[in-house]
């Protein structure tokens, strides 16, 4: 029956959750799979974890089936009590696995209800998008977005949904009256792809909060040129989100480069 859950996030986590929560205290994660079907390349996860990206790539529950993984939660939430407030879906997995399996999304529903009866505020991130049959949704539903070409997403994150189908899944839960928001992360320099920033800002002009991130762990994105782009991008994006009335974080690695 036990298995971590819930946990405390740290790091690029706490960072994250903390922005879109808006307080920095009594926030946790929730990572209902092992793996992730997307097998994004640049995903750092499965050294974290120390599985190959084939590995990583057969995503399972970390129970028996989906009603299994909904019990641990709520066995979880009995223990930490009035210490969750907030619980952010997901940090190593993604909620919402492009998967023809179903109970990956049985799962993330049934957690979102176990959370919405407790009273606990939830976030969920993904590369992929929520069903239309979903009858709950989390208070704050994002979105990974680094480009809006396909020739990106078929190079870099090639199971995730096309950015078309992931934009009209954001789009519809925000007009439902869901708080939306944007992971501009991690975002490529010219080396990696060559492409305009300022379209996929547009794309999601809607939203009500962005962050943006660089590309790491790649020597590629790293010396002064990539440094000099990401300076120029980060003023960009901030200067983006002042105009549209978007509430914005950098991130702290992000925020830190000089040209």
């Amino acid at each position: 029956m036990r298995g971590l859950i819930l946990y405390i996030p740290k790091g690029k986590a706490l960072e994250t959750a903390q922005f879109i929560a808006g307080q920095e205290e009594n926030i946790f994660v929730c990572n209902p799979f092992k793996g992730c079907f997307h097998g994004c390349w640049y995903c750092y996860n499965p050294r974290i974890m120390r599985m190959s990206k084939e590995e990583f790539k057969n995503v399972r529950l970390k129970g028996e089936d989906y009603e299994h993984i909904i019990n641990k939660v709520k066995y979880d939430l009995r223990k930490f009590g009035e210490d969750v407030e907030w619980v952010y879906l997901s940090f190593s997995t993604d909620p919402f696995q492009n998967h023809e399996d179903t109970d990956f999304e049985d799962a993330i529903i049934g957690i979102l209800e176990a959370l919405e009866e407790d009273g606990i505020n939830t976030i969920t991130l993904t590369k992929g998008a929520i069903n239309d049959y979903a009858n709950t949704y989390p208070d704050w539903y994002g979105i990974t977005l680094a480009s809006l070409s396909e020739d990106f997403r078929l190079k870099y994150e090639i199971d995730s949904k096309p950015y078309n189908e992931r934009i009209k899944a954001l789009k519809k839960t925000h007009e439902m009256g869901v708080n939306t928001w944007v992971s501009i992360e991690p975002y490529p320099t010219p080396s990696l792809f060559k492409q305009e920033f300022r379209p996929v800002l547009e794309s999601v002009d809607f939203v009500d909060k962005m962050i943006f991130g660089k590309w790491n762990y790649d020597y590629r994105a790293s010396g002064k040129l990539n440094n000099k782009f990401y300076v120029q991008r980060r003023k960009e994006f901030i200067e983006f989100c002042e105009e549209k009335g978007i509430q914005y974080k950098v991130k702290e690695d992000t925020m830190r480069i000089k040209d």
